[in-house]
């Protein structure tokens, strides 16, 4: 059974205690990837009880102020940014949306919940379809730029999930970029039949590891309130071996960084063979990249005087070197064409 929350009859304490008992589908990306941001780690210490703040960063701030002119650019847009001035001034709209303000459960995936910042209606170019997810992002070229040909697996992710959650046979990725320019993506559901299989199965996998740890750390809580601190580890120890698997990524070493300095009063540990040869290969490698780092960095003060105030220096056919401002950032980057 499919069901819609609304959350306008939510205060923000109940929308936020809410969230705790479900995996969002913002969530599922790093769930089953891990991410630049976050990682399966830092959520399932989330979800089953430890503090996390809220996230304030400009690009989230922006992207809840531009939803609803990305909304109307949305409406006219026809595959370029020039097309919505045209369709806008023609009174031509290309498709149209509601904002449900609303989290969708589905009881096939009650571990699941998924809240679109739009949902398409059957008009327009979508005439006679039925309903679809909308969601929109505020970001960054260079940042689609690396995944291109390809999206963010995040969004994928969230994507496939609403429309899983909702029953929707399609939906939409609508991108606004330096608070410029627009980049839209259409999915069709049946074409992500295997990535809403993997969804399922990790984060099944991922909830069932929640859904045990959680008493263990309102456990851990009360034995620390009364001063039991040798309970209290051996308690965390017990959600240790419940913690999700290593991701190999920048949102899984942030996390282990700021949350082991308060496991400091543990002390030292005997390392066992393998875990000294990855130390000793770790530091193998750190040399080599020191030394690349400095080599790599003289080439690019070289370009850049070489290219002596110009924001692009052609490399003939097979590219070039662009050093272009992009808000309030200036991005250098080399851009070799693939054979």
């Amino acid at each position: 059974m499919i069901t819609w929350q609304d959350n306008t009859k939510m205060s923000q304490d109940e929308w936020v205690y809410g969230k705790l008992k479900t995996i969002g589908a913002s969530e599922v990306g790093p769930i089953v990837l891990g991410s630049q941001y976050t990682s399966a780690l830092e959520i399932f210490y989330h979800k089953i009880g430890m503090y996390k703040p809220p996230i304030t960063n400009i690009r989230a701030f922006l992207g809840l102020q531009t939803e609803d002119v990305t909304e109307t650019v949305w409406k006219f847009y026809d595959k370029t940014d020039d097309s919505v001035a045209i369709n806008h001034k023609a009174g031509k709209q290309i498709k149209d949306c509601e904002n449900r303000k609303a989290t969708c459960f589905n009881s096939k995936y009650a571990h699941l919940s998924a809240t679109p910042d739009r949902v398409i209606k059957p008009y327009g170019i979508y005439e006679g379809r039925g309903f679809g997810s909308l969601e929109f992002k505020n970001t960054q070229s260079f940042i689609l730029k690396k995944y291109s040909p390809g999206l963010p697996p995040d969004n994928i992710f969230q994507l496939v999930t609403q429309n899983m959650l909702a029953d929707f046979q399609y939906g939409e990725l609508f991108y606004f970029k330096d608070n410029r320019s627009f980049e839209g993506h259409q999915m069709e559901r049946k074409d992500a039949k295997k990535i809403e299989q993997l969804i399922v199965s990790r984060t099944v996998d991922f909830w069932d590891r929640v859904t045990k740890a959680k008493p263990l750390y309102n456990q851990q809580f009360e034995a620390k309130r009364k001063f039991n601190f040798k309970l209290a580890a051996e308690i965390e120890q017990e959600i240790v071996k419940l913690e999700p698997p290593v991701q190999y990524c920048d949102g899984y070493l942030r996390f282990i960084n700021e949350n082991y300095k308060s496991r400091a009063s543990l002390g030292s540990k005997q390392a066992e063979a393998a875990e000294i040869q990855k130390a000793l290969k770790y530091k193998e490698i750190a040399k080599k990249i020191d030394k690349l780092e400095k080599e790599k960095q003289g080439i690019e003060i070289d370009l850049k005087r070489a290219m002596n105030g110009a924001s692009i220096l052609s490399l003939g056919n097979i590219g070039d070197v662009s050093w272009q401002q992009y808000e309030n950032r200036k991005v250098f980057k080399i851009n070799i064409k693939n054979k």
